[in-house]
């Protein structure tokens, strides 16, 4: 449904829009269970402030819904056709960091 409109996304220096009727709710799959821990932003200074969440689910996307989702470009005046793909970083240390879950791994079904 989102990715439909990835084609019309046009990058200009400074210009903001406003979403409207978002339901971040209707992009995940239908899941009480997940996981969580403790990490970082991946984005410099890489402040470890952020709770990552890893729901039980997949969330399923076409081919060409992912290449549309790597066509996007993000910047700054720097860079302002910066890709918004490919801006990962390689895995950090764990730093005894716990792994919570509501998911009951005991239980038979």
């Amino acid at each position: 449904i989102l990715t439909m409109y990835l084609c019309v996304i046009v990058y200009l220096l400074g210009q903001e829009v406003e979403v409207k009727r978002l339901s971040v709710r209707g992009l995940l799959p239908e899941t009480d269970y997940y996981m969580t821990y403790d990490g970082s932003t991946t984005m410099p200074a890489c402040h470890e402030t952020v709770t990552w969440i890893i729901l039980n689910k997949p969330i399923y996307i076409t081919k060409q819904q992912l290449h549309g989702l790597r066509r996007l470009m993000q910047g700054d005046g720097k860079h302002p056709k910066a890709p918004l793909g490919n801006n990962f970083r390689p895995p950090q240390p764990l730093h005894l960091r716990p792994v919570r879950t509501n998911i009951d791994f005991n239980v038979k079904q």
